[in-house]
């Protein structure tokens, strides 16, 4: 009662209005009432009373009414009438009584955050009795302090400041209570404690089984929420907890245990225990604590199918009860421990469609990432999603927009509006993103397909400034993200290859794979970048996945970048392991070789035989590719040939134009017939002419063409049109003589001979010399290395162009460079007697002839009985 007057009377002196109060009578106050009573009054009673007890209350009575205060009001105005009486056990009275209220009351908490500056007179007397305080007593009043919601900041880090160099010296004479709760007042209060809490963990380790269940956990969550690492004492506090688990009611357990995760500190053992205790506890647990236990053994790492079993089973019956945050942590920790829960995933999504509005930023990227991570289809969540982040897209931080578009594009939304809020909105804070976020970001654009020229220019400058501090996954999907993208920033293009050299170290086998895939999609040169990769690249060969080693093969072969012992390597491994490449995979892998023209022993072979055993598997481009790859490498097995053409025939409505074009002309370097594909009961020049054709297209159509000429086939021939198109394209190609075909022509012309440089034939075809030889005429081929395999085997090219114009007639020599620059000598003179022996020789044996040099040219003195039309000279000539 007297407390309560006193609060009155203050009121009522701060000019304050005072609400209708009667005090209660008994016998032991009604005395003291009527005395009160008969001074008149209410307003002169409460001043008189005020006045009297001023006057006369004790220590004892102050403390007792600040304990008994009823509200906040009360307490601060107790202070202001007794502030002369205050002493150090008052303050933490005080400040004890404070915290409980607050704790208690949410009417209580928002009246002292909306009047924390009446609490400074308080503040100013703490910071000068604090020092005086007692180890019991320093503790509580920080525990009141945070309780009331007094955290860390302007005016009142002065005082915490304070408490922690106050409670230092004096955490060895701290109770395990003690010890607790000022752990848990300077987490709460988020004032930076490093000494304090080294001191205490100290304190702590050598008295763990001093404390109760909740101390530990308490201290667990303490120094988890500061981030203060203690390895020590939390090996030690793991072994305590888990002998003790028991004990602690549920939520200690989760708390301890989410302590653990948060600090990424490892306690197998201990996870393991909580885990088999939750999972028979799960339905006690409130659906916030739930929630919390799968986020913390997603974020630790730590397997428990049984766990998420049971608290999925809880999530479906009480999915209502989860607050939005809630719901999005489930569903983003199912994702995260890859724990596959449909059920979970559409009972979440149901309840989460009437409540998206409700949703924080950082809920609603975390749903539209945790189902793209899990794989769950959910449009309607998506498309509800997308109209919430929409209209609330300023709302979102960076890693929330950068985790939202990774999610759509993962999951295969499109969604143009979408995706240019987006951009928009993250292109005004890009240099808030950071390093991750800017390459997910950038990663998602490109995945998505949604183009933001603006938004990648602004993307290149903010990741080219910082370059070196991306990781290495950063720095592969940057590459990976602008070569999609098609986005051309030379400066990053430079800056990132310089980073992919120094770093290739640094690389996983996909972070490798898809470095080498980047810059060969970009078409930038970089030499020096698919060499640093490629000595990685053989280190870890064996570690690699099929789609890895074929993605490699690809991207060397299409940026034109060859190193002998890495494809060596491929190929072994290819052969190794060919059962475990996909249909495609094999495809890519040979399609690489044959485009660098390497042809490694066993390699074709073997993999004509998986291809033939799993024809079934390919696709249109597969079967294309194959028979592409095959063709230009040479090796042309009639068997595997056969299977191709079949099978293509079964799919040819599927076929594009390039792979209609690659197949025919890869059939008519194999000369294998297929009637399934080009016969009459095939579509195959029906759909010929529904396509349209680049000039590339239209010259292998036309050797296709002449292919039909060569056995004057009765499959159906191209439409005329077509075939005109065909042979224009063809004899539109450019030539480029080589400076050897130049050295090859000044040659005959030293012979006597007046040599035809380039002369078109009728079938369309270049020839690179013609001459006069014993009265016949020779079509020569001077070959160059494009013209040949690494193993010395013409490619498919030069080998169907020998053989056409062999069955159009020609005597025809080929002349391989290896032995046109073998002829050498240090007295040119006898350098061109050597190279004019060396070419007359070669023309006697191609048309079967032996001639000899008179005064007026070469005559015939011989002719040869049988002799072979198509010849190379390295065959018979031997320097």
């Amino acid at each position: 009662m007297l407390a309560v007057l006193l609060c009155m009377a203050a009121l009522e002196a701060m000019g304050l209005s005072v609400p209708a109060w009667r005090a209660p009578i008994s016998m032991n106050h009604k005395t003291q009432f009527i005395k009160w009573r008969q001074l008149g009054s209410r307003a002169t009673l409460i001043r008189a009373c005020a006045a009297e007890a001023a006057a006369t209350i004790a220590p004892r009575r102050l403390t007792m009414a600040l304990i008994q205060a009823p509200g906040s009001r009360e307490l601060l105005l107790l202070h202001a009438e007794h502030q002369q009486s205050f002493n150090s056990f008052h303050v933490t009275a005080f400040w004890t009584r404070l915290g409980k209220l607050v704790r208690g009351s949410q009417a209580e908490r928002k009246w002292v955050r909306k009047n924390s500056a009446s609490l400074s007179p308080m503040r100013l007397l703490t910071l000068k009795l604090l020092p005086e305080l007692e180890a019991r007593s320093l503790c509580n009043l920080a525990h009141g302090m945070a309780s009331a919601g007094l955290k860390s900041h302007t005016p009142w880090a002065e005082v915490w400041e304070l408490l922690k160099r106050t409670a230092i010296p004096q955490c060895a004479y701290f109770k395990p209570q003690n010890v607790a709760n000022l752990a848990w007042a300077f987490a709460t209060a988020a004032h930076p404690a490093d000494e304090l809490f080294d001191a205490l963990a100290c304190t702590i380790e050598t008295r763990l089984s001093d404390f109760a269940p909740q101390g530990l956990a308490n201290v667990a969550w303490a120094f988890a929420t500061t981030g203060y690492r203690a390895p020590s004492l939390f090996d030690a506090l793991a072994g305590e907890v888990q002998g003790r688990l028991s004990e602690f009611n549920a939520q200690g357990i989760i708390n301890t245990a989410w302590a653990f995760a948060t600090l990424g500190h490892r306690a197998p053992g201990l996870f393991d225990a909580v885990s088999v205790v939750l999972s028979s506890r799960a339905s006690e647990c409130v659906p916030q604590g739930l929630a919390i236990t799968v986020w913390t053994f997603a974020t630790a790492g730590h397997e428990a199918p049984a766990l998420f079993d049971a608290i999925g089973e809880q999530v479906e019956k009480r999915t209502n009860r989860f607050q939005t945050q809630g719901l999005s942590n489930v569903v983003w920790a199912f994702a995260t421990a890859g724990h596959e829960a449909p059920e979970v995933f559409s009972a979440v999504a149901d309840e989460s469609l009437q409540r998206l509005p409700d949703f924080k930023p950082q809920g609603l990227s975390n749903m539209a990432w945790a189902y793209a991570k899990a794989d769950v289809p959910a449009p309607r969540l998506y498309e509800a999603l997308a109209k919430q982040v929409k209209h609330r897209i300023y709302e979102l931080a960076p890693q929330e927009l950068a985790n939202t578009a990774w999610g759509f594009a993962t999951a295969g939304i499109e969604d143009r509006e979408l995706f240019d809020s987006i951009a928009e909105a993250a292109g005004d804070k890009i240099i808030k993103f950071n390093n991750q976020e800017i390459a997910n970001l950038a990663w998602s654009f490109a995945t998505n397909n949604a183009s933001s020229p603006a938004l990648f220019e602004q993307i290149a400058a903010e990741a080219e400034k910082r370059i070196s501090e991306f990781n290495a996954q950063g720095l592969t999907n940057m590459a990976w993200a602008f070569a999609t993208g098609g986005y051309v920033s030379m400066s990053l293009w430079r800056a990132l290859a310089t980073e992919v050299c120094m770093r290739a170290g640094e690389f996983n086998t996909q972070g490798l794979a898809n470095a080498a895939w980047a810059f060969a999609a970009s078409g930038q040169e970089a030499k020096f970048v698919f060499e640093a990769l490629a000595s990685e690249m053989r280190a870890q060969l064996c570690e690699f996945t099929t789609q890895g080693i074929a993605n490699v093969a690809w991207a060397f072969a299409s940026a034109g970048m060859y190193d002998d012992d890495l494809f060596e390597a491929i190929s072994q491994t290819v052969q190794m392991r060919s059962k475990d490449f996909k249909a495609k995979e094999l495809a890519i892998t040979v399609w690489s070789f044959a485009t660098t023209s390497s042809s490694p022993p066993n390699l074709f072979p073997h993999v004509a035989i998986e291809a033939e055993q799993r024809i079934d598997e390919f696709s249109a481009q597969g079967l294309s590719n194959t028979a592409w790859a095959f063709a230009h490498a040479c090796y042309t097995p009639t068997s595997l040939f056969t299977r191709i053409g079949i099978e293509a025939a079964r799919r040819l409505s599927t076929f594009n134009a390039q792979e209609l074009a690659n197949t025919a002309w890869a059939f008519a370097v194999a000369n294998v017939r297929s009637d399934a594909l080009f016969g009459p009961s095939s579509n195959f020049t029906e759909l010929c002419t529904q396509m349209e054709w680049n000039g590339k297209q239209l010259c292998q159509l036309h050797q296709f063409t002449l292919w039909q000429s060569e056995y004057a086939s009765e499959w159906p021939m191209l439409s005329s049109s077509l075939r005109e198109q065909c042979h224009a394209a063809f004899i539109a190609s450019e030539v480029n003589p080589s400076r050897m075909q130049r050295r090859v022509a000044w040659t005959f012309e030293a012979l006597g001979l007046d040599p035809i440089e380039e002369l078109r034939v009728a079938e369309g075809y270049s020839i690179d010399l013609v001459i006069e030889w014993g009265g016949q005429r020779v079509a020569v081929e001077v070959d160059g290395p494009s013209h040949y395999m690494s193993t010395g085997k013409p490619t498919g090219s030069t080998a169907l162009k020998r053989r056409q114009l062999q069955a159009f007639g020609w005597h025809l020599l080929s002349l391989p460079y290896w032995d046109v620059e073998a002829i050498k000598h240090e007295d040119p003179l006898t350098q061109k007697q050597l190279r004019c022996e060396y070419l007359a020789s070669a023309l006697d044996d191609v048309t079967g002839m032996r001639t000899m040099a008179r005064g007026d040219g070469w005559v015939v003195i011989d002719t040869l009985a049988e002799h072979n039309f198509t010849k190379s000279a390295s065959d018979f000539y031997d320097l």
